[in-house]
């Protein structure tokens, strides 16, 4: 993806399983339809009403390509970022192997800071913490626990990963 994509070039690129790789990554979860047709995303927040994003089931509608532009602009006011910033991560996220455990009993973790103010990363196989600032991100590569599970447990500020080591 050069530079110089223009945010319209970058817009005919996008489709549905760009947000359904994107959306989950990001804390979106499925939610009840709402109309034939479309896909339903909420994203949890402090009051009683949680963000509402609705994508179209398919790229194949005359309306799905109107709707996902809908669905950039909707999230540049919730994420507070340029629509061309999601756009591109969007477009980069699913092209992205998804978490899976490798066959020597390992798993890639890609961790990003979308919050204000900077997360401290504790890994249990790790000697030292990391500290992440905003917008920051990195990769580790954790051990898989003898029962198969990495934790993750995010509090106050911190994200702690016990891989079992």
């Amino acid at each position: 993806m050069s530079a110089d994509s223009s945010i319209q070039e970058l817009f005919t690129q996008l489709r549905v399983e760009h947000f359904l790789a994107y959306l989950p990554n990001n804390g979106w979860r499925n939610a009840p339809r709402r109309a034939s047709g479309l896909l339903r995303f909420e994203l949890p927040d402090d009051s009683d009403s949680p963000y509402v994003l609705d994508l179209p089931d398919s790229d194949q509608t005359r309306q799905s390509h109107k709707l996902l532009q809908r669905a950039i602009h909707n999230l540049s006011g919730i994420e507070d970022r340029q629509p061309r910033e999601i756009v591109i991560d969007l477009l980069t996220c699913s092209a992205q192997p998804p978490a899976t455990a490798q066959a020597d009993g390992t798993v890639r973790l890609r961790i990003r800071n979308q919050h204000d103010g900077s997360l401290d990363l504790r890994v249990a196989s790790r000697p030292s913490d990391v500290t992440l600032m905003e917008g920051e991100a990195m990769e580790i590569v954790c051990q898989i626990s003898p029962e198969g599970i990495v934790e993750i447990v995010h509090s106050a500020g911190a994200l702690q990963i016990d891989d079992g080591a």
